[in-house]
């Protein structure tokens, strides 16, 4: 990678790092503005940009400084129900970015549907996992749906189309990223 796309795949994870803290505290899960940092990622920078940006935000995280949801960081984050969504970022970032410059510009939204779906069918078995291990409780999946779902589907749904809205804002300054036709 060049030093540019270095330097933005640092600044976006910068950027999600500090999206992080800000935070609404709900049971087990807090709500936070990293849906919206992570859709940012993945439709202003290019698809290798995106993903070093969200893997650097996890590892520095995994190795103990405080950017995860909340100020937590550490190898023990791993076991809190809230990881599996740290780990969904990942494959969320890859799939909006690639269907988003895909796409028609009409059929854009369905990146977002896709990146949200991928988002959740990586955390909510982690956060399942991680409650009963640690907690005993066990869930009914309508129970695990309707809690850590449905109840964040409007925000992610405002987040993501807020982060479209930003990104059109700031097109000539990440219109070379995005164009390029790099792959992995």
């Amino acid at each position: 990678m060049k030093t540019k796309d270095l330097t933005l795949a640092a600044l976006f994870a910068g950027f999600i790092s500090i999206s992080s803290y800000i935070v609404i505290p709900l049971p087990v899960v807090p709500f936070s503005l990293q849906v919206f940092a992570v859709s940012l990622t993945a439709i202003c920078l290019t698809r290798k940009q995106a993903l070093f940006a969200i893997l650097t935000y996890t590892l520095v995280g995994l190795i103990g400084l405080p950017v995860f949801a909340g100020g937590r960081g550490g190898f023990q984050v791993i076991l809190s129900p809230s990881f599996g969504f740290i780990l969904g970022f990942i494959p969320m970032v890859f799939i909006i970015n690639t269907l988003f410059h895909k796409l028609p510009k009409g059929k854009r939204w369905l990146a977002f549907i896709a990146g949200s779906l991928s988002l959740y069918a990586v955390a909510l078995p982690i956060l399942y996992f991680n409650l009963k291990l640690n907690t005993g409780t066990v869930l009914s999946l309508s129970k695990l749906l309707v809690t850590y779902w449905l109840i964040f589907l409007p925000t992610d749904c405002l987040s993501m189309g807020l982060s479209y809205l930003v990104q059109t804002k700031i097109l000539p300054f990440t219109q070379s990223q995005t164009t390029s036709s790099e792959s992995l």
